[in-house]
């Protein structure tokens, strides 16, 4: 059965980011999810083609996947979780974060529906 990505729309979800790779920025992240399962919480670092080092967070609760993305230096986005073939797949405005094994792509463009020219990230 397909779940609706507008379900995040009505699940209050609460985000405080801040920070960035400035050592004088405090950081303080909280997120709130509906239900009784425990939260599943693990940051991932990342290495990537444009030279960029990231570090994801991915927040799994019952039926919510998350993942909380650095798209570029001074914007960092919570992608959730959508129907992927192959890897796990998530969606955020224009981009697409889809990873697989220890690799993972970061998509901002699209053709013909499909998303292209992605940058490559593998796991530290």
């Amino acid at each position: 059965m397909k779940k609706p990505i507008w379900l995040l729309a009505v699940v209050p979800v609460l985000l405080v980011a801040c920070g960035g790779d400035d050592p004088k920025s405090a950081a303080a992240d909280a997120l709130v999810l509906p239900g009784d399962a425990e939260l599943d919480s693990r940051s991932v670092e990342y290495k990537c083609d444009d030279g960029r080092s990231i570090a994801v967070q991915y927040l799994n609760k019952g039926d919510n996947r998350l993942a909380v993305v650095p798209v570029s230096d001074s914007s960092t986005l919570v992608f959730a979780n959508v129907i992927s073939g192959s890897g796990a797949r998530y969606a955020a405005g224009q981009y697409i974060w889809w990873s697989k094994g220890p690799e993972a792509t970061l998509y901002k463009e699209w053709m013909g529906g499909e998303p292209v020219n992605g940058v490559v990230c593998k796991e530290k």
